[in-house]
This record gives C-alpha cells, sequence and structure tokens, in this order.
C-alpha cells in the first residue's frame, strides 16, 4: 500500500545525512578521503529525503486514519521536515560553490549547516514519531 511507504523509506535519508554531516566533519581535516564521500551521502539523502516527503504528503489521510493523529501535528512534522531538507540543500549548494576557495569561514558555515540540518532532523523526527505513537511525555 502506497500509503504506508514513508516510516519504511525515511530511515535511509535519516542515515544518510547523518553520515554525511560525519564525513563532512572529518573532511575538513582530511579532504582527499571524506569529501567525495560527503558529497555522495548528502546527495542520497536530499534525494531519498525527497521521496519520503512526497510519501509523507501521500501518508497524511492514512496517518489520521490508522493513528488518530492530528492535522496540526503532521503539518508541523511537513513544516519542520522542509526546513531541515532546505538547510541540507542549502549545506551542499555552498560546499560545491566554496570548493575551490576553502576557508575557515566556509568551514564555519559548514559545521553550522550540518549540526543544524541534524538537529532538525531529530526534531522533526520526534514530530513523526508522535505521529506514529502517540505522545508519551
Amino acid at each position: 500500500m502506497p500509503d504506508s511507504l514513508h516510516p519504511i523509506i525515511i530511515h535511509f535519508p535519516i542515515a544518510m545525512l547523518i553520515l554525511g554531516s560525519i564525513t563532512l566533519w572529518i573532511s575538513l581535516r582530511k579532504p582527499a578521503l571524506y569529501s567525495r564521500m560527503t558529497d555522495l551521502l548528502l546527495i542520497g539523502g536530499l534525494a531519498t529525503m525527497l521521496v519520503a516527503m512526497i510519501t509523507g504528503m501521500r501518508s497524511v489521510d492514512y496517518a489520521i486514519y490508522k493513528f488518530g493523529a492530528e492535522r496540526d501535528l503532521i503539518n508541523t512534522h511537513q513544516t519542520l521536515s522542509m526546513i531541515t531538507f532546505a538547510l541540507f540543500l542549502v549545506l551542499l549548494a555552498l560546499k560545491f560553490a566554496l570548493r575551490k576557495r576553502p576557508s575557515r569561514w566556509s568551514a564555519a558555515l559548514f559545521i553550522l549547516l550540518s549540526v543544524a540540518g541534524v538537529v532538525m532532523l531529530f526534531i522533526s523526527g520526534d514530530f513523526g514519531g508522535q505521529i506514529v505513537y502517540g505522545d508519551r511525555s
């Protein structure tokens, strides 16, 4: 059933974007070894996140019916996910744009964007978990 694919697919971008951020941090010290891996993980993470966002948008009625999720909670989860996507997209675009001229400022910007992206990934994921499991607090 296509409406239930989102909870399965979402784990791929989560893993790739977290690993992409970690390899990015390492690549600031050892670019020859980790820069290409970072690019592939961030591109793969963004591509699979796009698929996850599409399946998530198609799963709204499923989440309401199957889990009794509130529409406001779903809207918050979607908004946070879009912000997360935007952060990682800007990170990747700047990484490619500043590749020829790396500096301390660009490294600091990469760290800031990747940390913000990972934090937003966890916050958005928490809201997604509340949709499926309810508020357990």
